[in-house]
C-alpha cells in the first residue's frame, strides 16, 4: 500500500474539525486504506488517537484522534490543494 498525501490531507482537515470517533470495517477496501494512512500519521507523530478496539467484529473505532503540534505544523503547511 503506498501514500496518499491527497488523503492525508483530507484526514488531517477532519481530524482539525474535531471528529471523536473514526469507526472503520477493515473488509472495506476504503476503510483498509483510511486506516493504513491513520497508522502512518501516528507512526509520524502528526496524530495521537487515545485507544484503538475491536469491539464487535469487523469494526475498528479510533477514539479521540487529534493533531499533534507536529500535525498542526504540518497542516499549515499543507492546507492549501495547491502546494
Amino acid at each position: 500500500m503506498r501514500r496518499d498525501m491527497e488523503l492525508v490531507r483530507t484526514i488531517l482537515i477532519d481530524l482539525s474539525k474535531g471528529r471523536n470517533t473514526i469507526e472503520l470495517n477493515p473488509l472495506d477496501r476504503k476503510d483498509e486504506l483510511y486506516d493504513y494512512h491513520i497508522e502512518i500519521l501516528r507512526q509520524a507523530n502528526l496524530i495521537y488517537y487515545k485507544n484503538r478496539f475491536e469491539d464487535r467484529i469487523p469494526r475498528i473505532y479510533i477514539d479521540e484522534p487529534r493533531l499533534t503540534w507536529k500535525g498542526n505544523n504540518y497542516l499549515d503547511n499543507i492546507s492549501d490543494s495547491n502546494i
